[in-house]
């Protein structure tokens, strides 16, 4: 995990392009962004598989203003808040599953979050590390460790919401949201 540095006088740089002066821990933060895009892009799908409600040849597919509603969400917590809803209404066996799910991936969004959107520093002391600093001006050092940490934190979490995905995705649901509608022969 990220060290904090106690050192006063901490002299260090910053800019647009200062991650390329690292690029081992960029690939890394890289990485993390990527996983996180993944997970963001099964809890879509998780969703898809909660609430699709029209039928169409026999195949089930979402209605179109659900998914305009939740492509606009752009918080985590609201996109889960959203999904337990779904779940709640279609396949509640898997309410308490999802909400385990959702503690995962809220804990993991928060650390992903503090390295993504961090403002990265380097410094001479420490020439293979990143520094970011937080809320109160403390320097806190990202080692290759730590972000290689951050990294299976974060893909532990996206196997844990692919494996949900392909449970829900075969649970029996209840009634669709909407009735069937009659095909004519």
């Amino acid at each position: 995990m990220p060290h904090p540095i106690t050192m006063p006088g901490l002299g260090s740089r910053q800019g647009p392009k200062i991650l390329l002066e690292r690029p081992h821990l960029a690939m890394l933060i890289g990485a993390i962004a990527g996983e996180w895009g993944s997970i963001d892009a099964t809890l879509s799908q998780i969703f898809n598989f909660a609430s699709y409600s029209i039928y169409k040849g026999g195949a089930q597919q979402m209605d179109p203003m659900a998914t305009a509603l939740f492509a606009n969400l752009v918080a985590t917590s609201a996109k889960t808040d959203l999904i337990k809803t779904a779940i709640k209404l279609r396949v509640p066996s898997l309410v308490e599953e999802f909400e385990k799910l959702t503690k995962t991936t809220r804990k993991v969004s928060g650390t992903r979050n503090s390295v993504v959107h961090a403002s990265w520093h380097t410094s001479d002391q420490y020439p293979d590390d990143l520094i970011t600093y937080d809320l109160n001006g403390n320097a806190i050092r990202y080692t290759k460790k730590c972000l290689e940490e951050i990294l299976e934190q974060v893909t532990a979490a996206r196997n844990k919401v692919n494996d949900f995905s392909i449970t829900i995705s075969h649970a029996p649901k209840l009634v669709p949201l909407y009735p069937m509608p009659k095909t004519t022969p």
